[in-house]
């Protein structure tokens, strides 16, 4: 029989993040769903036609409404047993959030960074964190983390994904009491790309999808470490399938998953109102 957890996902409402919220919902957990898009979040939870599923509404980009996400969480819930760092984009032109930082940064990491240590007092279990293939090609560029002397879409897109695994490794190494993994899903058919219709980004991800898993498939590793009693002892590892694999070399940089770390904390503390 399941044993019911309180589980946060983010990006829950199309591609991976919405087969993760069926999956785990239908085995009887209870998945918060935390989205930007109220419409196509609540259609999502129409689909899935349980009482397992709700909407947090979020914009991820936007450290404020993050901050206000967050608050409002711990007012309903006195705890979170897991929380999936899912939501991830790329642009092919350069954009900047609300706080005035890169958009690629600020949604596949930062938001993502503020969120986790908004809740981290509350979470009793897991953190897991989405990242990608694409993280072998990253580069980061402490100089320009914004890029705005040097952007191009596949820049932007793998350097965030590397900086998912170093902040996993870092919040693993910092953090004894849960448990903190990350992994790579594959190449899942999802929506990342959509955000410039006509760019070439989108135009190539269609021709990824056409050799892609499905995203039923590309949520089974996520499922496994939300849930699965083989890892809950098993914390600051990347995985593949269901897998402990090697990351690249440079994501064990020791040196730069602190500096990453400090210069994540003066960007959400020191962003512009």
């Amino acid at each position: 029989m399941c044993l019911e957890k309180t589980i946060l996902i983010t990006g829950a409402s199309s591609g991976i993040g919405k087969s993760v919220t069926k999956q785990l919902a239908e085995q009887g957990h209870k998945v918060i769903m935390l989205c930007r898009n109220k419409e196509k979040s609540e259609k999502v939870i129409k689909e899935i036609d349980s009482k397992n599923a709700e909407l947090l509404l979020c914009d991820l980009a936007d450290f404020d409404d993050v901050k206000r996400a967050a608050k409002e969480f711990k007012n309903k819930y006195s705890k979170l047993d897991v929380l999936v760092n899912n939501a991830g984009s790329v642009f092919a032109d350069r954009k900047t959030n609300k706080q005035g930082y890169e958009l690629t940064f600020s949604v596949n990491h930062l938001g993502h960074f503020l969120l986790t240590n908004e809740l981290l007092d509350i979470i009793t279990e897991r953190v897991i964190n989405v990242s990608s293939y694409a993280h072998k090609f990253g580069k980061i560029n402490f100089e320009d983390i914004n890029l705005e002397n040097s952007y191009n879409s596949l820049k932007a897109y793998s350097q965030s994904k590397l900086v998912n695994i170093l902040f996993t490794y870092e919040l693993a190494r910092r953090n004894k009491k849960i448990t903190v993994n990350c992994l790579d899903p594959g190449f899942v058919k999802t929506n990342v790309g959509e955000n410039d219709k006509n760019s070439y980004i989108s135009y190539i991800m269609k021709i990824i999808r056409l050799f892609s898993k499905s995203p039923e498939k590309g949520a089974e590793t996520i499922v496994y470490l939300a849930t699965s009693k083989d890892v809950e002892n098993i914390t600051g590892k990347y995985f593949c399938n269901k897998k402990i694999k090697k990351s690249s070399k440079k994501s064990y940089d020791l040196k730069v998953a602190k500096k990453l770390w400090d210069l994540s904390e003066e960007m959400i503390k020191n962003y512009k109102p």
